[in-house]
């Protein structure tokens, strides 16, 4: 920002926005006053309207209605508890009920982080065992392969027996 506290001319010129300190509302005013009053930017602006913020009611007519509106309701007030009172033996019935729900949960706390361990470990089991079993499966195919080569050597090699002996001992 500037060293000097005086505001900045913007595009408008003459509308003095203090960029440190802005202020929306006031700048659309200013800009709808140049604007209305058909003048020049660098013309000399009008000032900014007063306006008055709404103030809010007094607390003593607060304080006096609420207590018209005590008075005006007091005779009520046996019935009205009457009539809440099964809506607070229910409430109180919710209440007791889960209590004994959050302490059961908070008993069943450990098990729970234990038994979520086990799942952990069991998958892992399950995982390596999957793996092992894969293993065997691919040394079995192969153990089956050398068992079908040997049987064919074994085939040739009672051919070429049986010929030789055919040969040698007519």
């Amino acid at each position: 920002m500037d060293s000097n506290d005086e505001p900045r001319n913007g595009p408008l010129g003459g509308l003095g926005i203090d960029y440190d300190h802005l202020d929306a509302a006031e700048i659309n005013e200013r800009i709808r006053l140049v604007a209305a009053a058909g003048s020049s930017p660098g013309d000399p602006l009008p000032p900014p309207p007063l306006t008055v913020p709404a103030a809010p009611p007094p607390a003593a007519f607060k304080s006096r209605m609420k207590g018209r509106l005590r008075r005006l309701l007091a005779p009520f007030f046996p019935a009205l508890r009457l009539l809440s009172l099964p809506v607070q033996e229910d409430l109180a019935e919710v209440t007791r009920i889960l209590h004994t729900t959050n302490v059961r949960v908070d008993e069943m706390g450990p098990t729970l982080s234990r038994s979520i361990e086990y799942f952990r470990i069991l998958h892992v089991l399950n995982h390596n065992l999957v793996i092992e079993l894969t293993k065997l499966r691919i040394e079995h195919d192969a153990l089956k392969n050398q068992v079908r080569l040997l049987e064919k050597d074994l085939d040739f090699l009672t051919r070429r027996e049986r010929a030789v002996e055919r040969q040698v001992f007519p």
